[in-house]
């Protein structure tokens, strides 16, 4: 688990967080121009009371990022700049949020158990693809996994599939999108912006400046969120 860092005299903002992850080793081509963070949305909390505000990544290999570098999960805590937040990558290449092995549901019972406040649902890669799910099943999975969790008392935010426009099934994770910002009121965008070059060759996998991008978008919509 990465361990976050101490808080500092600056402000919040996206500049802040481009910093640190050129800090952290991005290159300069991932991260993104500084834009000012969202307000507003439900805020972050200590749900469990033990002193901690744990975040769980939930997902597929997008997010477990299975290399030597940081993924984003863990570069978007030392950006949030907060000593009582704490993120737990509980994803697993190959996940989808449909039935399945490993499954979503795996992962919110192991968030659970985990003591998280909140977790951030991005799967959809695999679901779309290897399970090929229609993007209808892949907003109905889910719902279910935020019921689950939210009958645990977690806070539950959903991250959108990434693609970029030559990307297979592209049109689906497009459908598939729009129907999960249609059905959760606080989604995080993992999608709009992302190229070619943010991706491995498979066209569906997140390279590191994949990776450092979305650890950009996880921060601009957390920062709005924390104390």
């Amino acid at each position: 688990m990465e361990k976050p860092r101490s808080p500092s005299r600056y402000g919040r903002g996206s500049r802040l967080a481009a910093v640190l992850l050129l800090l952290l080793g991005a290159p300069a081509s991932a991260v993104e121009a500084p834009a000012t963070a969202p307000s507003g949305g439900t805020k972050l909390a200590d749900v469990n009371g033990d002193g901690v505000v744990r975040i769980g990544c939930l997902g597929d290999g997008n997010t477990a990022w299975q290399s030597t570098s940081r993924g984003w999960c863990e570069l978007v805590i030392p950006a949030l700049e907060k000593t009582n937040v704490e993120s737990l990558n509980l994803a697993q290449t190959g996940a989808t949020a449909a039935a399945g092995t490993p499954s979503g549901v795996e992962q919110v019972d192991r968030a659970v158990a985990g003591n998280v406040d909140a977790v951030i649902l991005a799967f959809g890669t695999e679901d779309l693809g290897s399970g090929k799910k229609s993007p209808e099943e892949v907003v109905a999975a889910y719902q279910e996994l935020a019921k689950k969790a939210e009958a645990a008392k977690i806070l539950v935010f959903i991250g959108s599939i990434p693609s970029h426009p030559e990307a297979p099934n592209d049109a689906a994770t497009g459908r598939a999108n729009a129907l999960l910002a249609k059905s959760f009121p606080e989604v995080i965008d993992f999608a709009s912006g992302f190229e070619k070059r943010d991706f491995d060759e498979d066209g569906t996998k997140l390279n590191w400046m994949g990776q450092v991008k979305r650890a950009n978008r996880a921060y601009l919509f957390l920062v709005a969120r924390v104390d």
